[in-house]
């Protein structure tokens, strides 16, 4: 099933088109794997499926949004990328 298919690289294409950086592609198998292990612990072995979405950051204006005003925001589709941005607020607020 999944896990088999990610740990003989059948998925490498998909996580490549995911993540793009082939550098990160065996980091990104070895998070995938854990997640079905630890799912087959809780939950028992079976069909499972994987999805990927970017995140969203705001960078000023947060709920703001809600009330009619302006957000800028940005997508963020890595973690690496999220840590980055993250440094980078914090010396906006510094």
């Amino acid at each position: 099933m999944l896990l088999g298919e990610i740990t003989a690289g059948q998925q490498d294409k998909r996580l490549t088109d995911i993540y793009v950086d082939d550098k990160v592609i065996s980091y990104q198998k070895e998070r995938y794997e854990k997640a079905i292990l630890k799912f087959e612990e809780l939950y028992g072995a079976g069909e499972a499926e994987i999805y990927s979405a970017p995140g969203r950051s705001e960078v000023w204006g947060n709920h703001t949004d809600h009330q009619h005003g302006e957000v800028l925001a940005a997508s963020i589709n890595t973690e690496e990328g999220q840590k980055a941005f993250d440094r980078f607020i914090a010396s906006l607020n510094a």
